[in-house]
């Protein structure tokens, strides 16, 4: 009997080490690439901004860090990857509140942005500053997730993104998607009650869809309207 019970706990323990293995496999995914590629610059709060370290040479896949020497990092500097042609996928994990003007604007290669998507950072209200992709003109996929509040001007202006869920966003600023001219699909969550009127010039193809719960808007045979 006492046999058979060390037979059944052993099989547990093997179990659950085997399903512990898997999880740390998994949680590599979030691997941030390596701080060597990157200058920190001390913010007010006594967190860090990050940007492109003068010569460094990016992998194609940039997944930001979140912490620094047990720092938080939580903005992308002003200008920080401006004009970096390496960058083809990026993501900026939960954590951050500031990505900067023109941050990564003309970015000519990058395709795939992830903004707090992922992540087991400490969520934190993110804006998405002036020209922050503005320019990127390759860039197919975009997902934003529930920390991004505000898109300010010209955010994603000349991109090619065929569809977005804007998942908890407040604002939406002028030209925030101005002319993306691949944008089709756009979908307008319950939080999202202030949308420049030029928000979306001169991307005339896109059909809105809207949450019941907004209380200032409505789509009207996929065109966006105030109540």
């Amino acid at each position: 009997m006492k046999k058979r019970i060390l037979a059944i706990l052993s099989i547990l323990i093997i179990a659950m080490l085997t399903f512990a293995s898997c999880n740390v496999v998994k949680d590599k995914t979030y691997d941030a690439t390596s701080s060597d590629y990157f200058n920190f610059v001390e913010r007010d709060d006594g967190t860090y901004a990050i940007s492109l370290k003068d010569g460094a040479e990016l992998p194609a896949k940039v997944y930001l860090p979140v912490n620094y020497n047990g720092v938080d990092v939580t903005a992308v500097a002003d200008a920080g990857f401006k004009s970096n042609s390496k960058i083809t996928e990026l993501t900026i994990p939960v954590g951050y509140e500031v990505i900067g003007e023109d941050a990564f604007a003309y970015c000519e290669n990058l395709k795939t942005v992830k903004i707090a998507t992922l992540g087991t950072g400490v969520e934190r209200r993110l804006v998405v500053k002036y020209g922050a992709f503005r320019g990127c003109s390759n860039i197919i996929d975009l997902k934003v997730g529930s920390s991004v509040k505000v898109i300010e001007g010209y955010a994603f202006y000349e991109t090619k993104i065929s569809s977005i869920s804007l998942t908890k966003v407040e604002k939406l600023d002028v030209c925030a998607f101005g002319l993306c001219t691949s944008l089709k699909n756009v979908f307008i969550p319950a939080t999202l009650t202030d949308i420049h009127e030029r928000a979306f010039e001169n991307s005339n193809l896109v059909t809105f869809a809207v949450a019941d719960g907004n209380a200032v808007y409505k789509a009207v045979d996929g065109k966006l309207e105030r109540k």
